[in-house]
């Protein structure tokens, strides 16, 4: 129920969560680990070329309740992070809307939050792998197994 509402008042609003300024406010979400996460989708992808490597593309927003738990819950998971360790994964901080997560959010056709992508080598988006909503552990492990 809480991720469907993350996804309406992000389809709804999308302005209104674009003109909000969370400084100040304590970040829900931990940052991201360089060694471990990129925040540039460009980079990650050319990496993700180079090793042959899928993508894993987290977009996230520290208002949205189920990107929180994903971090919290799911993404700290010792199971989890041995299965995200296969992978070239990159977070992309979808707080507010500037014109590159707008042009995101419409060139993959985003509805709301959370959303993880799934992107082979070439740059072609793995559309029956991609997640909206939350999964705990076992149900992302699942996924992960029966889509890549």
């Amino acid at each position: 129920m809480l991720g469907i509402c993350c996804y309406t008042l992000f389809i709804a609003f999308p302005n209104f969560f674009g003109s909000l300024n969370f400084e100040g406010s304590s970040p829900k979400i931990s940052p991201v680990d360089k060694n471990t996460w990129f925040t540039d989708l460009e980079s990650a992808k050319n990496l993700a070329r180079k090793e042959e490597k899928t993508l894993l593309v987290d977009l996230y927003a520290d208002w949205c309740e189920p990107c929180v738990k994903f971090e919290q819950v799911t993404f700290k998971d010792p199971t989890v992070q041995k299965e995200l360790s296969k992978l070239i994964k990159v977070r992309l901080d979808f707080n507010t809307i500037d014109l590159t997560n707008e042009g995101l959010s419409n060139n993959y056709k985003v509805l709301g939050l959370p959303t993880i992508l799934f992107i082979n080598p070439e740059g072609v988006e793995l559309k029956a792998s991609r997640i909206e909503g939350y999964l705990k552990p076992n149900e992302f492990i699942l996924h992960l197994k029966n889509n890549l």
